[in-house]
């Protein structure tokens, strides 16, 4: 399946659906993506995982490196409603403690409106 995106604002968060699969030949079209994302400066980008089936090492690299770059920029980028596969994937390398993950996206837009004092990074709620 190709990779796919679909971009909406809400209350102020850049909501980004991935759907697909990302690995090693589709991980620069994501990387691509959220770069163009971080350069609106929004104060904050929502990944919505809910229709992302498979993500590798490849994808887990851009992710950390957009996670940097929007840091850097002042943006939080949390990533919401992940399928199960993708969870495990984000338990078993350790970064659902490096970003913070909701399980749902109006949790996370919610979040960013109280200006993220519900949860810190690392924490993934359920």
């Amino acid at each position: 399946m190709l990779l796919e995106f679909t971009d909406r604002l809400l209350h102020g968060c850049v909501i980004v659906e991935v759907r697909g699969e990302v690995d090693y030949g589709s991980a620069p079209v994501l990387d691509q993506r959220l770069s163009a994302i971080l350069t609106a400066r929004a104060p904050a980008v929502v990944l919505d995982l809910s229709r992302l089936r498979f993500l590798d090492c490849a994808a887990l690299r851009v992710l950390v490196a957009v996670e940097r770059r929007a840091a850097a920029h002042g943006t939080a980028l949390v990533l919401a409603a992940p399928q199960p596969t993708v969870a495990k994937t984000l338990q078993i390398t350790g970064l659902d403690r490096q970003f913070t993950v909701f399980p749902a996206v109006a949790k996370a837009v919610t979040a960013s409106r109280a200006g993220w004092t519900q949860t810190g990074a690392g924490q993934m709620e359920v």
